[in-house]
């Protein structure tokens, strides 16, 4: 996990700052697809020259990788507990089909258990992949003065 993370990084620092950049998508005629890729190559340029050269494309990396341990720790006994629960639970007392489909249930009790804790860590590596902090304490502590526990939780209910 922690290799694909790194490895992939870059590109989702690209990403997030293409996607937070304020000037307009040059997007071409759709017969002309050499040009749409030509500017957004270009536009990648500017991110990475503005934004400090190419080693800029890494921070907030430790931030990802230390984020691995918690998702993991909440992502297993979550699914495993909702599991077992959903399997020994008689849902026909409740109006139920008498069998739930436990893993189906556990999916999306794990999906938003595991968003609690990956959406504050994704808030702190876009503020540093952003340049908007210069460490994860200050972007945390930067969030909760802005906007409260609310801005550690910033698209918290499109990730759910």
């Amino acid at each position: 996990e922690w290799a694909r993370k790194a490895a992939l990084y870059p590109l989702d620092t690209l990403t997030t700052r293409l996607q937070y950049s304020r000037r307009p998508v040059l997007l071409s005629a759709p017969s002309d697809i050499t040009a749409k890729r030509v500017s957004q190559l270009e536009q990648a340029r500017e991110v990475i020259r503005d934004g400090g050269g190419p080693l800029s494309l890494y921070q907030g990396l430790s931030t990802q990788l230390v984020g691995v341990v918690p998702t993991s720790l909440v992502y297993m006994p979550t699914y495993e507990a909702v599991s077992r629960l959903a399997r020994a639970v008689d849902g026909a007392q409740w109006g139920l089909p008498a069998a739930l489909p436990a893993s189906q249930l556990a999916s999306v009790a794990t999906g938003v258990a595991s968003s609690c804790v990956r959406v504050p860590i994704s808030v702190v590596k876009a503020r540093l992949q952003l340049g908007l902090s210069p460490n994860a304490a200050h972007a945390v502590r930067t969030a909760l003065a802005t906007s409260g526990w609310r801005g550690l939780y910033a698209g918290w209910g499109a990730t759910c």
